[in-house]
């Protein structure tokens, strides 16, 4: 029997051990489901197969019945009106018992598989850089006019230039930390509905795939018990017309 997979806990996990982890989570529910509609299918056919044997033995069972009464009718000699005895037999033979159709069962095709978004690195470094883009030109601008100032000493000249260059290093650490931060969650957020976006498609899918199946496996299992029921009415039809002849020739043979 199959079993369906637990919904995983991502509490903690990175953004990408979250894809791969909801990815691993749903092609296991898309094997499940599939596997659920072989079971159900299998489930069927054993239905379809114990109702066959029935219908079968109950065939064999009612035409021994039948073909008993018909050699206790054939043994019965009427008598004519000139004291003669002669046998009676019917104008045409019992119908052969019917046969029981075959069960073709619907055989589903593969389910719908889930397809979640590629998280994309490069996107995020590339929002970074731009969100990045305004402080980093503010601390240029900074050392470009540290840079332009006249000092009067040499001295005074290089340090305070490499106090700025230290502080350049420092902001751009700083910005670019920063930056980072806001363009993972930008991209986290575009990146969840878009991950939503997929999962809803995914589950639209699957409930498709799972109503097309089972209505599909219905109109089989009707169409059978449809065909069974034309051809058991044929043979009862059949019957009644064999019975119908048998006494109609035994009345106007003993007149």
């Amino acid at each position: 029997m199959a079993i369906r997979p637990g919904t995983p806990n991502l509490s903690g996990m990175s953004p990408s051990s979250k894809e791969s982890m909801m990815l691993h989570y749903q092609r296991r529910l898309a094997e499940y489901e599939e596997q659920q509609a072989r079971e159900d299918e299998q489930a069927r056919q054993s239905q379809i197969d114990k109702q066959r044997k029935v219908e079968e033995a109950s065939a064999a069972t009612q035409q021994g019945y039948r073909m008993a009464q018909i050699a206790a009718q054939r043994a019965v000699v009427p008598t004519t009106t000139t004291g003669s005895a002669m046998p009676v037999l019917p104008s045409w033979s019992p119908p052969e018992a019917y046969e029981i159709p075959e069960y073709q069962p619907y055989i589903p095709g593969a389910a719908p598989t889930y397809a979640a978004p590629e998280w994309d690195e490069g996107a995020i470094s590339s929002l970074t850089q731009k969100r990045a883009a305004p402080g980093l030109r503010s601390l240029r601008q900074q050392v470009q006019r540290v840079t332009g100032r006249k000092y009067g000493s040499p001295q005074v000249a290089r340090m305070t230039l490499r106090e700025a260059l230290q502080g350049y290093g420092s902001g751009i650490g700083s910005v670019l930390g920063g930056a980072g931060s806001v363009a993972l969650g930008e991209y986290g957020q575009k990146y969840g509905a878009e991950t939503e976006a997929a999962r809803l498609s995914y589950g639209g899918q699957m409930a498709q795939w799972r109503g097309e199946t089972a209505a599909r496996s219905q109109g089989a299992l009707t169409n059978y018990q449809a065909e069974l029921e034309k051809r058991r009415t044929g043979y009862q039809s059949a019957w009644d017309r064999w019975k119908a002849s048998v006494g109609t020739t035994t009345t106007s043979t003993t007149r």
